[in-house]
C-alpha cells in the first residue's frame, strides 16, 4: 500500500493531500484541533523543493517562495496538510 493511501484509509478519507507532489509524502500525523486529534498528511519540505526544482525548473529561492505562499499559506480546515522541515 503507497502512503497516500495509507494516509487516507487512517484518515477515513477526510486528510487533504497536495496535488503533485505524492513523493514528498512522508508519513501520517496527528495534530490537535480543539480536544480531538485529526490525521494529516505530513510532507518534507527537503522533498518539495527537490520537486519544484527539478520538474518545474525553480531555483532553491523560487521553491521556498512557492512553498511558503502557496503550501504553507493555505489553510483548508482541521484536515491540512503540514510540512516538516527535515
Amino acid at each position: 500500500m503507497d502512503m497516500k493511501t495509507f494516509i487516507s484509509e487512517l484518515s477515513d478519507g477526510e486528510a487533504l493531500f497536495i496535488d503533485g507532489f505524492d513523493n514528498a509524502l512522508l508519513h501520517p500525523c496527528h495534530v490537535w484541533h480543539g480536544s480531538s486529534a485529526v490525521t494529516v498528511a505530513a510532507y518534507s519540505h527537503n522533498r518539495l523543493i527537490d520537486i519544484l526544482c527539478s520538474r518545474d525548473g525553480m531555483s532553491i529561492e523560487d521553491a521556498e517562495e512557492y512553498i511558503s505562499f502557496n503550501i504553507l499559506g493555505a489553510y483548508m480546515g482541521t484536515h491540512t496538510p503540514v510540512v516538516l522541515f527535515d
